[in-house]
Formats: structure tokens, C-alpha cells, sequence
């Protein structure tokens, strides 16, 4: 694998935000965990930090959408291990901050 240090983070070009569940009362926090694959897709992702199911599922659903320019290590794309912080409160929903 490439050196960490020398590779150039991927970009998000295509996003969804999750969808808060109708029946929240209160935000929450989940945590994903995946890979940026050469194409630029989101594969193998899986909850790290979970908050509720229904949670959970909204952020599971909304980030495998996403679309990446892929990572680059000597100009060449190459797949890197991500994480996405998905952030939820009744006012508003985010994607909040992803980064390797």
C-alpha cells in the first residue's frame, strides 16, 4: 500500500445528506467506516459509532451515494480507508466532516 503521508486525500463531487427518521426527538452522532475505491465509489462501508437503527440506516443510505474523486498517490488514483461522521439534529442534517 501506498505511504499515508504521500497520498492525496479523495473529494467529494457527488452528495446526498442522510434523511432524519420522521420520529426523531432528539440528534445524534453515527460514524462510518469504508473505502474510497480507484472509481471513486464508496465500498464496504460499515457503522463505527452507532446512535439508533433508524439513524444508523439514514446515514448508511445517504453516504454508499456518495461519489469521490478517488485519492491519488504519484498522480495514479488508488483506494484509501474512509470515514464519515454523519451528524443529526432536529433543525438541521448534515454529512458533517469525512476525511481518511
Amino acid at each position: 500500500p501506498p505511504d499515508p503521508a504521500a497520498v492525496i486525500p479523495p473529494k467529494v463531487i457527488s452528495r446526498i445528506d442522510p434523511v432524519i427518521p420522521e420520529n426523531a426527538r432528539s440528534g445524534g452522532v453515527v460514524v462510518l467506516a469504508g473505502v474510497v475505491t480507484q472509481s471513486g465509489q464508496v465500498e464496504n462501508l460499515t457503522v463505527q459509532r452507532t446512535f439508533t437503527p433508524a439513524f444508523d440506516k439514514a446515514c448508511l443510505d445517504a453516504i454508499r451515494q456518495w461519489r469521490y474523486e478517488p485519492a491519488t498517490h504519484n498522480g495514479r488514483p488508488v483506494a484509501v480507508d474512509y470515514h464519515v461522521t454523519c451528524t443529526f439534529s432536529p433543525q438541521r442534517q448534515s454529512g458533517g466532516k469525512n476525511g481518511p
